[in-house]
């Protein structure tokens, strides 16, 4: 499974691009996503090229006379598997949902563009281009739900979350002409349709979200890097004296800026909030052993949360909180929670069944597990 989070569900548009019953995180107020890939079908996307692989894609869908329907032969050749017929077979039953042997060339061409490695700005022009089947800049409604549809159905795919309605497409499709003021019967310019993509909040947190995608390798790796940088800041302040045990005392850490930049610079009342609970109640000082612990449950939860940690998270990112948080070697992926585990792991935390997941609240379960 895929993890991911849009935060809530009041845009049309976030809607119908993850689908309505995808594992969410974040809140309404928290406007970043996270968005973790580790199956073959979805690293196999990533690690195309934009401007490379995909336009040469692109290309030879065109040549072959644009094809709508892609049987395994031609799917496995388009995405470059002649080599590796397990992944293309996988790939392959992944697109086709309906069983008919046959997948959808828009829904594996808009995947490849949204998940490939290059920018925002020419991941919009390669898929207008696409859908541009008059070649004149311009897309009438038609075409921009063609688009939407695609999109969505597409990373849901690949994701393996259900589909949106398509009442939730052509009220996404609807937004991108409304506001611009242009009638439905009327065509949106390559321009306003990317406008709207850009400063529409909720088209640009999706577009971001994917965008932004990263493996469980780079996310581990920027968890160490965070670590240490925490690590060396904090002992920078640390002090042991009388032989006991390092300690830092939270006046330093607060005025720390190099502790403030590794912990991922959160507001200054989260960061004196973050600091305190790592501390204790009432406590002056944070130990060592308690600030390991505390920044290594802070760094979970900031991986998945906004870029500063704030909003909260869903509780089917569990499973991946947990798979970070680990101090003994890792798996290669998060262990799925039962419904029972899930809500036994809730529990523990003090939360109710299906609650969100607050960064306090994780924190200082991860403390209390510990047993500090």
């Amino acid at each position: 499974q895929v993890i991911f989070g849009p935060t809530g569900h009041s845009s049309p548009f976030r809607v119908a691009c993850v689908g309505l019953s995808v594992p969410v995180m974040g809140s309404a107020a928290s406007k970043s996503h996270a968005l973790v890939l580790h199956t073959d079908v979805q690293m196999h996307f990533k690690a195309a090229n934009l401007k490379k692989e995909v336009a040469e894609m692109v290309k030879d869908w065109q040549e072959d006379g644009a094809p709508l329907g892609l049987s395994v032969d031609m799917f496995t050749s388009l995405v470059r598997l002649n080599a590796n017929a397990e992944l293309a077979n996988k790939m392959f039953l992944a697109f086709d949902t309906d069983l008919n042997q046959k997948v959808d060339a828009f829904e594996v061409l808009s995947a490849s563009v949204l998940l490939a490695s290059g920018t925002i700005e020419d991941k919009m022009e390669a898929l207008f281009a696409i859908f541009d089947f008059s070649g004149t800049g311009m897309l009438n409604f038609d075409e921009v739900d063609i688009l939407l549809g695609s999109v969505c159905r597409g990373l849901s795919k690949v994701f393996g979350c259900p589909p949106p309605s398509d009442q939730d497409v052509v009220q996404a499709s609807r937004q991108s002409f409304d506001c611009h003021n242009v009638p439905y019967d009327k065509t949106v310019t390559r321009e306003q349709l990317k406008r709207w993509a850009r400063h529409d909040v909720e088209a640009a947190a999706v577009l971001n979200a994917f965008h932004g995608a990263r493996s469980l390798r780079e996310l581990e790796d920027e968890f160490i890097q965070r670590e240490e940088a925490q690590a060396a800041a904090f002992q920078e302040l640390c002090s042991a004296e009388g032989g006991g045990l390092p300690e830092a005392q939270l006046e330093g850490l607060l005025a720390s800026d190099a502790l403030r930049h590794a912990l991922g610079a959160p507001p200054d009342e989260l960061l004196q909030a973050l600091l305190q609970t790592m501390a204790g109640e009432g406590a002056a000082s944070v130990g060592a052993a308690r600030f390991v612990a505390g920044a290594r449950a802070w760094n979970a939860f900031l991986a998945l949360a906004d870029h500063r940690g704030q909003g909260l998270l869903q509780p089917t990112c569990l499973p991946l909180l947990l798979w970070l948080h680990q101090t003994e070697e890792r798996g290669s992926a998060p262990v799925e929670l039962t419904g029972a585990e899930l809500e036994k792991q809730l529990k523990a935390m003090g939360l109710a069944t299906g609650a969100e997941i607050s960064w306090s609240a994780w924190v200082t379960w991860c403390l209390k597990s510990a047993s500090l």
